[in-house]
């Protein structure tokens, strides 16, 4: 998919979607205000891939696991999506100017307490070059880099058993190489993938 196609695609085709074992937006009236960004990046084929961020084991709140730039709203935030742009910085060091808004898929709440909403912004390749990144080790150990086309027309994601005490509740998850991605990002992932492929 080019990536004009992507834009066309997001604005033709806003509706949300149900998803499984996650709570939508204002259901949860005492959730932590968050947001991350959705980071669509162009290649020097022109080119997509989905830019993902791998936690350190060390953090308190969902370690190890892989999922978007993003955190809670600050004081100092303008707007959500100002919110998504600071943490993208912070985390993998790209500053706001390298990203052009495209859609805001819906927001979800957690079963950790956090309402997420979404942004998807694209990076073009400028310039002969991609954004420069810089991780921030004590947030971010890893990039994943998962191809646009990898998503839309390889990868399943699918309705998986997570336990959480002696609790279970099923999410979306999938695996990427030897990754396993779940819970929120794959239910974000699968609500982008529905709108680009318009089954929505």
């Amino acid at each position: 998919m080019q990536l004009a196609d992507l834009i066309l695609n997001l604005r033709l085709n806003p509706a949300p979607v149900k998803r499984t074992g996650f709570k939508s937006a204002g259901e949860n009236s005492v959730a932590v205000q968050s947001a991350v960004l959705v980071p669509i990046v162009e290649t020097n084929r022109h080119e997509l891939e989905i830019w993902l961020t791998q936690r350190p084991e060390h953090l308190r709140h969902h370690p190890g696991q892989i999922s978007f730039p993003g955190g809670k709203l600050d004081s100092e935030d303008t707007s959500l999506y100002d919110c998504a742009l600071r943490e993208t910085r912070e985390e993998i060091g790209i500053t706001p100017d390298n990203w052009q808004l495209v859609s805001q898929l819906s927001s979800i709440s957690t079963l950790t307490g956090f309402e997420i909403s979404p942004f998807v912004s694209v990076s073009r390749f400028q310039d002969k070059k991609q954004p420069e990144v810089t991780l921030n080790k004590q947030e971010v150990s890893a990039l994943i880099k998962l191809p646009l086309n990898a998503l839309l027309y390889h990868l399943n994601i699918q309705s998986i058993e997570m336990f959480r005490g002696t609790d279970s509740r099923l999410v979306y998850g999938f695996y990427f190489e030897d990754k396993l991605i779940w819970g929120a990002t794959a239910a974000i992932l699968n609500e982008f993938k529905q709108r680009l492929t318009c089954q929505v």
